[in-house]
């Protein structure tokens, strides 16, 4: 095998393993691609190419985001064991050695391969959720090695990331990848993931205001009118079916607190609880926060009795943006932020090719499925999603090319 197979492979693993993996294997997907990316980095700077090509505005931005952390823990470590845990963050560092790697794969229809493995996960992702239901009877769907919101938001992300087919063919085969936001909203309802339901929802106008703009100003305004519909519709079946699926209880949920300023349920009280504790350990240390496992604690003295009894043992506070300024500070806030506008700097900043399009809505996706999951759960307490933002990214900017280039992010 020469030198050039060999990497073609590998990217062509990694990408199976990033994409389909996700809900196949859960969290076992995110140690096979570091392993496979790992073993490849002495391949790769072996070659000036490929070195070139680790060395840009993507990499040094994942590297800020983890020295932030880095940073973070050491001021605020009481022995210095509680540094190891800047360890987690370490998935941060992939984005250089995979897009350097993806770069060997990149070609005029790798956007094809790329969402077509989207689908495949995507459909995977319904399909175990499916057997999990109505096979072995659970009540939610939770995936194999994950947990059930990890699960939903990977679903979700496969599902839209699944339309940057959409975008890069022409023929009517087009409309094959419409199939993946449907297989991913079956997967979030029986997971029973409110957030997922939010995620699907911001998505959607995502997804039409990128259709919009490849319209002229007549068909964009009719566009508009029947996405705004569709969204209206879909929003209020969901209140219709709240009471009989749980997940469709997510906009219901949001009209109570926002309308009456009261939770809905014990488990939205839980987390109302966190979100307010969180931000008061916050307040006591702005700067370097808390560190991995105290920012908890320093959150607990300030929800309600009841609420401490139940999140004994707890390690997260449910919200990326709580969590990241308890346990960090705002240098934690700051390295969240840079990790998910990365994708989509470097998706702008990147060639206008034939794939620019599919390149900045799947980096849009990746944006969305963060900053709106990252209200109503974590995506750092799992593997799977902590490595997945910076390896897409990599795949973007690196596979979805028509030529790769060193200056693609």
């Amino acid at each position: 095998m020469n030198f050039l197979t060999l990497n073609k492979t590998a990217a062509l693993t990694v990408l199976a393993l990033l994409l389909v993996g996700a809900d196949l294997i859960g969290n076992l997907s995110a140690y096979g691609y570091a392993i496979i990316l790992l073993a490849m980095l002495p391949v790769l700077l072996s070659d000036p190419a490929a070195r070139r090509s680790m060395w840009n505005g993507g990499s040094l931005a994942y590297l800020v985001a983890f020295l932030l952390l880095f940073f973070a823990f050491v001021f605020s470590a009481q022995h210095w064991s509680d540094v190891q845990y800047a360890g987690n963050f370490t998935f941060f560092l992939l984005f250089a050695p995979a897009i350097a790697l993806f770069s060997f794969g990149a070609g005029p229809r790798a956007t094809e391969v790329f969402a077509s493995l989207a689908l495949a996960g995507a459909a995977i992702s319904l399909l175990s959720a499916l057997y999990e239901v109505y096979g072995l009877g659970y009540g939610r769907a939770v995936g194999f090695v994950n947990l059930t919101n990890p699960f939903a938001m990977a679903s979700v992300m496969l599902g839209y990331l699944s339309l940057t087919g959409f975008w890069a063919r022409k023929d009517r085969w087009r409309y094959l990848f419409l199939l993946g936001p449907i297989f991913a909203a079956g997967t979030s309802v029986l997971a029973g993931t409110r957030a997922a339901i939010v995620m699907l929802a911001c998505l959607f106008v995502l997804f039409v205001l990128f259709w919009s703009f490849t319209l002229d100003r007549k068909k964009r305004l009719w566009a508009w009118a029947g996405g705004a519909a569709l969204a209206i519709a879909g929003i209020a079946l969901a209140i219709i079916f709240s009471s009989e699926l749980r997940a469709l209880s997510a906009f219901q949920t949001l009209a109570v607190f926002f309308g009456q300023g009261q939770a809905i349920d014990f488990s939205t009280e839980i987390r109302l609880n966190l979100y307010y504790g969180g931000i008061q350990a916050f307040l006591e240390s702005p700067l370097f926060g808390h560190g991995w496992w105290r920012h908890f604690e320093a959150a607990r003295p300030y929800m309600s009795e009841v609420v401490q009894q139940k999140t004994v043992r707890w390690s997260h506070l449910h919200n990326d943006y709580v969590n990241f300024a308890a346990l960090a500070g705002i240098m934690g806030v700051g390295a969240y932020l840079i990790y998910m506008v990365t994708p989509l700097i470097g998706a702008i900043r990147s060639s206008k090719d034939s794939q620019y399009l599919p390149r900045l809505f799947g980096a849009s996706t990746i944006l969305v499925c963060y900053a709106v999951f990252g209200l109503f759960d974590t995506s750092f307490s799992m593997e799977v999603l902590l490595g997945f933002g910076p390896v897409c990214a990599a795949a973007l900017l690196g596979f979805c090319v028509d030529r790769p280039s060193s200056a693609e992010a």
